[in-house]
């Protein structure tokens, strides 16, 4: 984290934390930290990027697929 931080690679820290949480859900089943997790990839997103980049703008949307439907896949078990 430091590393991409230092480096102010934000995408690749964002997708470092969503790799970590797709690893929570199949190694572990851990719903609740992959879910903070996708919320940490979110909010480097969301605080990172300017508004109208499209990298942003393409993330953003997978990033909240993802939390909405780990929530509803979360909740169901």
């Amino acid at each position: 984290v430091t590393f991409f931080s230092k480096a102010k690679a934000w995408v690749n820290l964002a997708n470092y934390y969503e790799t970590f949480a797709s690893v929570e859900i199949s190694e572990s089943r851990n719903y609740k930290k992959a879910l903070e997790l996708y919320d940490e990839a979110l909010k480097v997103i969301l605080n990172k990027l300017p508004e109208n980049d499209p990298v942003r703008i393409e993330k953003e949307e997978d990033l909240n697929n993802r939390i909405k439907m780990t929530k509803i896949y979360g909740s169901a078990l």
